[in-house]
């Protein structure tokens, strides 16, 4: 293997971990906004623990 093969390897396979890295990063972004937040779930369970008592009275 000639010396400009080794660096244009070497050269992608660094670009290509950076580029691998933050599609990684933004796959967990993604994963983390479509997730309904604890704050949300805990709102909707106290409306809904509002409308079982009013329809129980």
């Amino acid at each position: 293997m000639d010396y400009a093969t080794f660096k244009g390897l070497q050269a992608l396979l660094f670009f290509g971990s950076a580029m691998g890295f933050c599609i990684w990063q933004l796959a967990a972004i993604r994963r983390l906004r479509q997730a309904p937040s604890p704050s949300a779930q805990d709102a909707s369970q106290q409306r809904t623990t509002a409308r079982t008592s009013e329809q129980g009275e």
